[in-house]
């Protein structure tokens, strides 16, 4: 097990803190993907509730009006 400590890994040479640098940056790039999804799955759905709504306000418009 590796501790950071500051910007440096400690106990890990050269190439190996390379790596591990390489390795969590590309971690994070997946994780922002990720969040990038989610976030447009949620925005959907919210348009999505919000145009059911608004559909179901204007059948219930149309029966009160029969």
């Amino acid at each position: 097990m590796h501790r950071l400590v500051g910007r440096e890994l400690e106990g890990v040479d050269g190439e190996d803190r390379v790596v591990s640098r390489r390795d969590c940056f590309l971690f994070l790039i997946q994780e922002k993907f990720e969040v990038k999804k989610l976030v447009n799955f949620l925005k959907q759905d919210a348009e999505d509730d919000k145009n059911l709504v608004n559909q179901e306000k204007y059948f219930g418009c149309a029966e009160i009006e029969m």
